[in-house]
């Protein structure tokens, strides 16, 4: 969603439900903040112009007991093709805004 005050900027608004496994393991906050960094770099590369993109994402309130919350913000004035690559490379993996209806993805 882009800002209506700048419109070099740019919200993402995510829900991510984990399975218990993974939820428990020592390094859950990271998969999570690397989705959404992912999930950004992700908007960048279909909207080029712009510069910042802001990241919230939540667990699903109605289906988990722990509602945990992760924010991330990419400044993206300068974007190399090893960014796009990178980028392009996670999109791909997690399908990010490859189809109009809500995407559901397993984290295995």
């Amino acid at each position: 969603m882009r800002s209506s005050i700048d419109p070099k900027k740019a919200y993402i608004f995510m829900q991510l439900k984990t399975p218990d496994r993974v939820h428990k393991e020592a390094n859950y906050r990271e998969i999570r903040q690397a989705i959404l960094a992912g999930a950004c770099g992700a908007e960048k590369n279909n909207f080029p112009d712009l510069e910042i993109i802001v990241g919230i994402l939540i667990e699903p309130p109605k289906l988990s007991d722990d509602l945990a919350e992760d924010f991330a913000v990419l400044y993206c004035k300068t974007w190399s093709n090893e960014d796009k690559k990178y980028y392009e490379d996670i999109a791909n993996e997690f399908g990010f805004f490859k189809t109009a209806e809500p995407h559901f993805k397993t984290i295995q």
